[in-house]
């Protein structure tokens, strides 16, 4: 439902903070049940994040709205995850992640990556960037995933190896 909050948010151009407590919402629901050892409802919760970050509602005509509070909130859900020692649920934020950042480039036509530098800060010590890397090679991930990375898992990879770099160097 707060999916579908959001994308009815940006297409009647409502104001973006209030935008963005769609997807704090999602992210502090997700937080009490990583911290309630509650796991197995996250992975929907994480895709609801990803669908808000790249959902066609971003784009009307002659202009983009670029959704980009999803991003950060799934680089915190991965450091939750990671510290919780629930290292697939951190793998699957990281991807989630990964595809959210890679989304406006190629769909888009942006230039850059949004929110990198702040999303990285906001990553654990390790993040799972090997298990990020087999979920978005994996089946489940590209049928689910398919319309939204339609240059395939490649591009979002890039994206992982790429924030692995500037991880290090943080």
């Amino acid at each position: 439902m707060l999916v579908n909050a959001a994308d009815d948010g940006l297409t009647l151009g409502i104001p973006s903070f209030d935008l963005n407590l769609f997807a704090r919402s999602l992210s502090g629901l997700a937080a009490e049940l990583i911290e309630a050892g509650q796991y197995e409802d996250l992975p929907d919760i994480i895709d609801g994040l990803v669908s808000q970050g790249t959902t066609t509602q971003q784009v009307g005509q002659g202009y983009i709205n670029h959704f980009s509070e999803p991003i950060g909130q799934l680089a915190f859900l991965e450091e939750k995850a990671e510290r919780a020692g629930q290292t697939d649920v951190a793998a699957y934020a990281l991807a989630g992640w990964a595809l959210t950042q890679t989304y406006p480039r190629f769909h888009l036509e942006l230039d850059r990556y949004a929110m990198w530098d702040r999303s990285i800060e906001a990553m654990g010590p390790h993040p799972p960037w090997e298990g990020a890397e087999r979920c978005i090679r994996s089946q489940d991930w590209q049928w689910k995933w398919a319309n939204k990375q339609y240059l395939g898992p490649d591009p979002v990879v890039v994206a992982i190896a790429d924030a692995k770099q500037a991880h290090r160097r943080r």
